[in-house]
């Protein structure tokens, strides 16, 4: 007996749906399509943005040279922000006899400690600009962030990006004078970037030129290390310093998108915002579409649909509708992302600054879902008032 009742129930549910789909269909397409559009349109918008923030925010803290599974980064353990930009973070000691380690382990094709700095250099117009001066091994056979610094064949000689190279005005044997530290380099060359660029004027220099510059070779200091190698050789890496984290250069990095106060900061207000923006859309056509059907509410409560039926066939719409907007803005913001990087590839010569990565895609879905839940609290109301309004009094 208990069977039938469940295969009932069943049918009614499947019939149930299928009229919010067929009414949703009709809207969208003849009834009331400006309406339904409008609201599509408005959670399209808002999940877009969302997913071109977040892509953003991933770019912030995933490791800047990323070219591929087969390199990593070490860091010390409680630095929690992009390797090129959190210079002043603690540091390891004792990197040349690191290095020699980290060079015999077995899966390991090149290694280089990489020291970073903050400088202001002067071109030989007086011109000065704030650049990040990243020391590495020449020898290394190694890029860092998109670099090589073959280039480099004595302590005064620099490599630059093209990018970097259009901001500072110099090309190949120029001058530049690291105001800091009274001391004058020569661009030994230009390199087009094998891999995402980086935003910010970025200097290649000899590792050790930078460590006496900056006094770091006094305990032969390194902010981290940069290894190329086959797969598999984390474990091993992670040895090399007692309280070191091992990353590798590519993958989301959403886990050290909650270790970063700046990039987790942006990623929530983009949500929350999109989520929000979404919300009104939904909210305020749904209410709109309620509203307007005073009479079809009062018909169906006169042949005996359940109120929770009668709510459900709006809040379903509102659902539909959220979700239709969440696929249209997954298609919005990976185009958004692919346009934004190609517009700075071109402009400022910086790589793929957005991280389109596939899990955005169920992401923006998830929030789009999200708007839809949060907008039936405004259905329930709705109905409710708009039903106690037609209610023959008495």
């Amino acid at each position: 007996m208990d069977r039938p009742d469940r295969r009932g129930r069943l049918r009614r549910t499947v019939g149930w749906l299928g009229l919010v789909g067929t009414r949703f269909r009709t809207r969208a397409t003849a009834t009331a399509p400006g309406r339904i559009g409008a609201s599509v349109a408005g959670v399209a918008v808002a999940v877009g943005l969302l997913l071109v923030v977040t892509g953003l925010a991933l770019g912030m803290v995933a490791p800047a040279s990323g070219f591929g599974g087969d390199e990593y980064w070490i860091t010390p353990e409680t630095d929690a922000d992009s390797p090129l930009v959190s210079a002043g973070d603690p540091q390891f000691g004792s990197a040349t006899e690191a290095t020699e380690r980290i060079r015999g382990m077995d899966g390991v094709e090149s290694v280089s400690p990489v020291l970073i700095d903050h400088l202001v250099v002067e071109t030989v117009r007086g011109e000065r600009t704030r650049v990040i001066v990243v020391g590495v091994d020449p020898e290394a056979d190694i890029d860092v962030y998109g670099l090589s610094p073959s280039a480099i064949d004595s302590p005064s000689d620099v490599v630059v990006s093209a990018g970097t190279a259009s901001t500072l005005d110099v090309e190949p044997d120029d001058s530049l004078a690291l105001a800091d530290y009274d001391r004058t380099v020569t661009v030994a060359g230009v390199d087009e970037g094998s891999g995402p660029a980086v935003a910010a004027p970025t200097l290649l220099v000899d590792l050790a030129t930078l460590q006496s510059l900056t006094g770091a070779d006094e305990h032969d200091a390194a902010d981290r290390f940069v290894v190329e190698g086959s797969s598999g050789i984390e474990s091993d890496l992670a040895t090399v310093y007692d309280r070191s984290t091992v990353s590798t250069g590519s993958g989301l990095a959403a886990d050290r998108l909650f270790a970063a106060d700046l990039p987790l900061a942006l990623s929530l207000a983009a949500l929350l915002v999109s989520v929000l923006v979404g919300t009104l859309f939904v909210a305020v056509v749904t209410a709109m579409e309620v509203a307007a059907d005073r009479e079809v509410l009062a018909t169906l409560s006169a042949i005996g649909i359940p109120r929770r039926r009668r709510i459900g066939l709006y809040a379903g719409q509102s659902m539909l509708v959220s979700l239709s907007g969440g696929v249209v803005g997954a298609a919005l913001g990976l185009g958004g992302i692919a346009l934004a990087n190609r517009a700075s590839s071109a402009l400022v010569e910086v790589t793929g600054p957005i991280v389109a990565h596939p899990l955005l895609v169920p992401y923006g879905l998830g929030a789009s879902f999200v708007v839809g839940v949060v907008s039936i609290p405004v259905v329930w109301v709705t109905v409710h008032r708009v039903e106690a309004e037609v209610r023959p009094s008495g």
